[in-house]
């Protein structure tokens, strides 16, 4: 029966205590609320931001797992052959070994300027790619390009350009290309598309093509996947990769070595077929030649044997004519000779009678029938002799001169004829004269191609041997091939990530710490007063026979149950909105894949026991400090503090000018110091959290503006050709003489800086002239300290790259090219710069060390005042020696507007540390009131007004929001530079930076979260009972 007494008892009493903390859980609904959320907040920013980095991790491997990311990249100088990645997919752990082939290459079609892309073979298992939109290549002119290229689309076509080196454009089979996708590639996990020697230096994207398209015998690249799952940055993961790395090396280099002495013998082979064809070519050559100078030199033989008969044919024509000419002569002297004799004839005839004229022709007649007959001519001439000798004369003569006649008309025919026949041989030799001019002209053309294709034949020959030459030597120069084996950190985009998340995982072990040091003084405080004004139940209690755990249980219960849901909502909300937005803002660096959610037991386990501590451990402290009272002493208030003078009642001169309400006031202040350090911790903390979160986004917002206003005071760049001729240099210059206020050549190339095992990214700066340098870069310390420029063995870095990586003045730092050239210098200076990494260095260092002068294909150039840069800028694209034009100021606003997604992990600070400050004052002001009802009920009693009342009460609270406040900004100050400290962006950096007015948005905004409680509370001071309150005073 006693047992049964005793269950019963405890039954009623633990039935009793559940009644009433249910009962004062709604009675104080306010005060638990606020406990829940500010659990609730505290939890879920710690989560959040803790959680941010595994969820980060976990996407990123699933990624890197789903697409085979390579283990190693195998690279020799000699490519490898199908051969060579058979071998490497036979050796032990290997899972895919994959042959690419990628090359960088100009392109045009994308924008208005040529660009770099690194343009590979679709690949089969290893690195694979996402398809954003469209649809993977079908053909071979097909392909898919970087989703990251904003000024290219689907259904674009890009073409390979003729500022392509030969080798490049020999490598592929078409020119042009459709873009029918959008891709992500994992072998590009952030923005940085990595570095070349053509154009700018920069590659601006990627392009995935069919490997048909690749004209090429080997393979540039071989990815190799070891057949492993580790975690991404896990030490088991890095463990593994240096197990096999040192083989992996020494096979690489032997399959180059195989490639090298299989080359070697195949180019000796060529060479060998190539000089013994080059030598029968040459033979009959040199025989067809032979025969075309024999059939020459016969041309002029026959020529000259022309020349001289129609010389001869000349010289017996004009001896002809002379003679012909004398004959003429003479037979006109035989003429003349002739017409006298016959004049004189006719004179004598014509004397005669009649009749002797008429026995003259009869005579005539006779001779000239007698001729032919001697017998009869010497007949007739006796019979006329006799008769009449003196008519047988004249008929005689007169027959004579005749026959003379006749035959001068004979002559002169012949003569006639002579002429006729001699102006033809004339003709005859003009026409020979004709053609042997146009002969001695083809002999003359014969020769001159002769002479030009025997010096033709002669320089080919020449050229031929000094190529067979020329092979022999590279041939007999042929080394051995240097190989490399890469494993994931030589990735940019891969080790980057892993320094980047830190950025979060930094600011997790920052922030909720902060916000649950403060969440956890808040649950301290509220059930210590809770505590405390309900010593008289506690007493009771004790008296009637509760056990100590019993009464606990209650408060324990009260907090517990708060912190519980408080942690369970956090925990909730937190690991899923905070890894969003943050993951958001880091999209516009790394790929926008969906983030993966991680539930995280110890995570969890640790926020419950977090929370739990911070309230069932302060009520379970408190209450025990409580229960070591008599029972008779909890039933009875608590003595009053003695009254004591405070420091300013020690200044009669303003203690005397104060009204009666404000000493008070004044007095109540300084006189709880539980109440005032607790008051003005969390209120200064709230400060804190809100001027660091102004601060973060000081000191991001307006770094682009600092950039380009302040350090790169150029106007833009011009990227030039890399083979420029002298009338192209010559307009450029005009154009720029026209466009541009002044301008340098400067020398831009990317290289790696080498710190200690890490690899960084820096864009090497070398002015061909330095003396004006400053026009385009203001170079100063953090400090506005002027700099010098670096001489010969010295350089100068950025800021960035100084805090990365522990580099100081003084320091020597080594830089790499993909050409694997170093160069050692001294850093002599740092200066302030945000936006990319920079080493500057002089003509002089670069030459001395690599023995070859650098080379300038780029411009920096300031416009003239007044022009509008986006003009002067098209105007310098025309010129033929520009590939591209970028002006500072698009850059500037492109950078700020990438920034911009950075607000959002701001905002949510401010978010937060508004909310904290909202929730800390609202709880401290209701205990304050709550603790207080007897007095301002007292107050109330004594005639004060509403409005009286709230200012008697509140005033306290401003005093103390006062100085939370300044302390918050002191603690706010080194919140922010710790936390910048620990923000770190790749190729980005940030000054440590509060505006003025971020101070004062700080000091507002906790004033503004103070009167909006005040209003609150002014609720509840309405609603103070001053009778009941006063009743219970006993």
């Amino acid at each position: 029966m006693k047992g049964n007494r005793q269950r019963q008892s405890k039954s009623v009493r633990g039935s009793m205590i559940r009644r009433s903390t249910f009962r004062e859980i709604r009675g104080s609904m306010g005060r638990y609320l606020a406990i829940l959320s500010i659990i609730a907040l505290g939890v879920g920013f710690f989560t959040g931001l803790k959680i941010t980095k595994p969820e980060m991790m976990a996407t990123i491997n699933g990624f890197v797992q789903e697409k085979n990311f390579y283990d190693f990249r195998l690279l020799s100088t000699l490519g490898f052959e199908q051969a060579d990645v058979e071998a490497f997919q036979q050796e032990p752990d290997v899972r895919y070994a994959e042959g690419t082939y990628s090359f960088d290459a100009l392109y045009s079609g994308i924008g208005e300027n040529e660009v770099v892309l690194k343009t590979m073979s679709l690949p089969e298992h290893v690195n694979g790619i996402n398809l954003v939109s469209g649809r993977m290549p079908a053909q071979e002119n097909e392909c898919v390009v970087d989703v990251k290229m904003s000024n290219v689309s689907i259904g674009d076509q890009i073409t390979l350009t003729d500022m392509n080196e030969t080798d490049t454009l020999d490598a592929f089979k078409q020119k042009t290309f459709t873009v029918v996708g959008m891709v992500q590639s994992s072998y590009y996990m952030n923005f940085e598309r990595g570095t070349t020697s053509l154009g700018n230096g920069k590659v601006s994207g990627f392009v995935y093509m069919e490997p048909e398209v690749f004209d090429c015998d080997y393979y540039t690249d071989v990815f190799v996947r070891f057949d492993q799952d580790y975690e991404i940055y896990s030490q088991a993961y890095k463990d593994y990769i240096a197990e096999h790395k040192e083989s992996w090396e020494a096979l690489c280099e032997e399959r180059g070595n195989i490639r090298y002495e299989t080359l070697k013998e195949d180019a000796q082979q060529e060479l060998s077929d190539a000089r013994k064809k080059f030598e029968d070519q040459k033979a009959d050559g040199d025989e067809k030649l032979e025969e075309a100078y024999q059939k020459l030199e016969d041309a002029k033989q026959e020529l000259a044997d022309g020349r001289s008969q129609l010389d001869s044919a000349w010289v017996e024509l004009e001896q002809q004519e002379t003679d012909l000419q004398e004959k003429e002569n003479a037979l006109n002297e035989q003429a003349e000779t002739l017409q006298a004799n016959q004049a004189a004839l006719q004179q004598t005839i014509a004397q005669l009678p009649a009749e002797q004229q008429q026995m003259l022709e009869q005579l005539k007649q006779s001779i000239a029938a007698a001729q032919g007959n001697d017998a009869a001519m010497q007949a007739l001439q006796a019979q006329w002799e006799q008769l009449a000798p003196q008519m047988w004369q004249l008929a005689s003569t007169a027959l004579q001169l005749e026959s003379a006649q006749s035959t001068i008309d004979t002559a002169r025919n012949a003569l006639a004829d002579g002429k006729n026949q001699l102006a033809d041989a004339r003709n005859t030799l003009v026409q020979k004269e004709l053609e042997l001019k146009d002969a001695k002209a083809e002999l003359e053309q014969g020769q001159s191609d002769y002479d030009e294709s025997k010096e033709e034949y002669d320089t080919k020959i020449a050229d031929a041997e000094q190529e067979l030459s020329d092979a022999q030597e590279k041939i007999d120069e042929l080394e051995a091939p240097s190989t490399y084996v890469l494993d994931r950190n030589t990735n940019i985009g891969y080790a980057c990530f892993e320094s980047d998340s830190e950025i979060v995982n930094a600011v997790a072990k920052v922030f909720p710490v902060f916000f649950i040091l403060v969440a956890a003084l808040v649950c301290m405080t509220t059930m210590n007063r809770m505590v405390e004004e309900q010593r008289t139940q506690i007493g009771t209690l004790k008296a009637l026979g509760y056990s100590e755990w019993t009464i606990m249980k209650k408060f324990m219960v009260y907090s517990g149950s708060a912190a519980l849901i408080g942690c369970v909502a956090g925990y909730g909300i937190g690991t899923v909105v905070f890894p969003k937005v943050i993951w958001n803002a880091y999209g516009m660096m790394y790929l926008s894949l969906p983030l993966k959610y991680v539930f995280s037991w110890p995570l969890a386990l640790i926020s419950l026991a977090a929370s739990l501590a911070c309230s069932i451990g302060t009520t379970w402290l408190t209450c025990h400090h409580e229960l070591q009272e008599t029972a008779a002493s909890l039933m009875r208030p608590k003595a009053p503090r003695a009254g004591k003078r405070v420091f300013l009642e020690r200044i009669p001169f303003i203690w005397n000018h104060l009204k009666f309400l404000q000493k008070v006031s004044i007095r109540n202040v300084l006189r709880y110091k539980k109440r005032f350090f607790m008051m003005v911790i969390g209120i200064s903390g709230c400060t804190a959290l809100l001027l660091t979160g102004f601060g973060i986004k000081d000191s991001i917002a307006d770094f682009a503006q600092m950039q380009y206003e302040n350090i790169q005071i150029l106007d833009g760049t011009v990227e030039l050709k890399d083979a420029m001729s002298d009338s192209q240099k010559q307009a450029l210059e005009q154009c720029l003489d026209e466009q541009t206020e002044d301008y340098a050549y400067v020398s831009e190339s990317s290289w790696n800086l080498l710190a200690g095992d890490e690899v960084k990214s820096v864009n090497l700066v070398i002015p061909e002239e330095t003396e004006n340098f400053d026009r385009y870069m203001n170079l100063h310390t953090e400090k506005q300290e002027p700099l010098s420029y670096p001489g010969v063995g010295e350089a100068l870095i950025n800021t960035g790259l100084a805090e990365r990586y522990q580099i100081h003045a003084g320091d020597e730092i080594r830089i790499q090219n993909d050409a694997m050239q170093t160069i050692t210098v001294k850093v002599t200076g740092i200066f302030e710069n945000y936006v990319y990494n920079y080493v500057l260095m002089s003509a002089d260092t670069y030459e001395g060390q690599l023995e070859e002068a650098p080379e300038y294909k780029t411009l920096y150039v300031n416009i003239r005042e007044g022009e509008d840069v986006h003009m002067a800028a098209s105007e310098l694209m025309k010129e033929d020696a520009v590939t591209a034009v970028q002006m500072n100021q698009d850059t500037k606003e492109r950078i700020t507007m990438m920034m911009s997604s950075l607000n959002y992990i701001v905002l949510v600070v401010i978010l937060c540390a508004a909310g904290l400050a909202f929730i800390v004052l609202y709880n401290l002001t209701n205990i304050n009131i709550t603790e207080r009802i007897r007095e301002i009920a007292t107050v109330k009693v004594l005639g004060f007004f509403h409005r009286e009342t709230e200012t008697y009460v509140f005033r306290e609270n401003m005093i103390l929001t006062a100085i939370g406040s300044l302390v918050g900004l002191g603690l706010g100050v080194l919140l922010h530079g710790f936390v910048m400290e620990q923000i770190k962006v790749d190729m980005v950096s940030f000054a440590t930076i509060i505006r003025p007015l971020s101070y004062v948005y700080s000091v507002v905004l906790t004033f503004v979260f103070y009167f909006l409680v005040n209003r609150v509370m002014a609720v509840k001071l309405e609603q103070i009972n001053m009778a009941e309150s006063l009743k219970s005073v006993d």
